[in-house]
């Protein structure tokens, strides 16, 4: 009798084990990861979450947040790939831009981006704060506004980019 308890309670403890394992692993795949700041996708992403209303703002609003996120993907976009006639890149500021990493740390485009001499994509640490505020709270407890704020900037920068000014 004492063998079988002790059966039953080691299946148990391997039970409970495995489903705190998947629970864990569960958790684990919800984690907000940034691609590298080097990237294209990278850049685009950390731009969207700092220029954006996030959960924090009392008015927040996903769906505006979400919406406002296409449109500065939409506005990176049509500076590299959509130059107007008559016009060209060095009107954008962004002369020699081959790169949404080039237009996001172009001059007088986006505050707090740019380049080191290097060429290497730098953020002031005051943006980089802001992030990693973001993604801690995206990263903390069950997966909640933050997390789904950060899950829609990845998906608009890994979505091709969507013209929202047409009907």
């Amino acid at each position: 009798m004492a063998t079988r308890t002790l059966r039953a309670i080691t299946l148990m403890t391997l039970l409970c084990a495995l489903a705190g394992s998947s629970e864990a692993q569960d958790k684990k795949e919800d984690k907000i990861v940034l691609p590298d700041l080097q990237t294209d996708d990278g850049a685009l992403v950390r731009l969207l979450l700092v220029e954006s209303r996030n959960p924090g703002y009392s008015d927040y609003d996903e769906a505006k947040a979400l919406a406002g996120m296409k449109v500065m993907k939409a506005v990176v976009d049509n500076r590299l790939n959509h130059i107007p006639t008559g016009y060209k890149l060095k009107d954008f500021v962004a002369e020699g831009a081959t790169n949404y990493r080039d237009i996001i740390t172009a001059k007088k485009q986006f505050a707090g981006f740019s380049k080191s001499s290097e060429g290497e994509v730098v953020i002031t640490t005051g943006l980089e704060k802001n992030i990693n505020e973001i993604l801690m709270k995206a990263n903390t407890g069950a997966p909640g506004k933050y997390h789904k704020f950060c899950k829609n900037a990845l998906k608009v920068v890994a979505d091709g980019p969507e013209d929202q000014f047409t009907g």
